[in-house]
């Protein structure tokens, strides 16, 4: 559930509505947020009570700026923000606002802090579908985010390890390479469609467990050629927002499947911290 707060300035009958349905597709667009998952404050203002700097970030706004403010369940990659911002915008801009005068503001929080309702806490019960894990097909790494066994259920095809195990406070995620599901062979482009893929098959492990990337306290990623090293940083980047989780990046001879990067992860409560 999406919660979203959108300050528009006093403009023509209806241009608040079309705000909001602009948002709402851009929503559903960029993250899959279902049709009907549409809970929005609309709020128009006179001159003058809408500010922001003309120019901050090199950005030339006008006075007519659009305020998005987004309350979510935590854990999208830095690269879908991305594409959230920019769907924001492209779906705004139909309706007449300038690109530059779109601000979003995002503010995550965990599945249990929402409740629709009747005083419950629905989503600490069970995630909603668009939140579940995607399937993904079983290979011989961690592409075992294609369904994800209990600690002691029979580990993924007939190999020898369990894709997450809960151990105290802790969950240890096994290795993920960048196997596609879809198309149960590794994605062109080199080690950032490898690494972006692993992370997706990441997700898809922490999310029938109910966790998100935010959960994730420590990373281990594993490269077959260290010269793709700085390649690798800058899909981490888009990958994991700050503060980032501590992380070991170290040299391999071969990883399965012919892959150039593995990736393993360990989960706690990064509020604890």
């Amino acid at each position: 559930m999406p919660f979203v707060r959108i300050d528009v300035p006093k403009g023509p009958a209806g241009f608040a509505e079309q705000a909001g349905e602009a948002v709402h597709r851009a929503l559903v667009e960029a993250l899959g947020i279902p049709e009907g998952d549409r809970f929005q404050v609309l709020t128009e203002h006179e001159p003058g009570r809408l500010v922001a700097d003309r120019s901050f970030l090199g950005v030339e706004r006008s006075e007519r700026v659009v305020l998005v403010d987004i309350t979510l369940v935590a854990g999208r990659s830095v690269a879908l923000k991305r594409a959230l911002y920019a769907a924001v915008a492209d779906r705004l801009a139909e309706v007449g606002v300038r690109r530059e005068d779109v601000l979003v503001g995002l503010n995550e929080v965990r599945a249990e802090d929402f409740s629709f309702g009747e005083g419950k806490a629905q989503y600490a019960d069970g995630l909603p579908p668009h939140l579940a894990p995607k399937p993904a097909a079983a290979s011989a790494s961690a592409s075992a985010s294609a369904s994800v066994p209990a600690p002691d259920a029979t580990p993924v095809a007939s190999l020898p390890f369990t894709a997450a195990v809960p151990h105290g406070d802790f969950t240890f995620i096994s290795g993920q390479v960048g196997l596609d599901p879809a198309t149960d062979a590794l994605p062109p482009g080199g080690v950032a469609a490898q690494f972006e893929q692993a992370v997706a098959n990441l997700e898809a492990v922490l999310a029938a467990r109910g966790r998100t990337l935010a959960d994730v306290v420590r990373v281990g990623v594993y490269l077959t050629d260290m010269d793709d090293y700085a390649a690798m940083n800058d899909a981490y980047r888009k990958a994991f927002a700050e503060p980032y989780p501590a992380r070991t990046a170290i040299g391999v001879a071969g990883l399965p499947l012919g892959a150039l990067v593995e990736i393993d992860a360990i989960v706690g409560d990064r509020g604890a911290r």
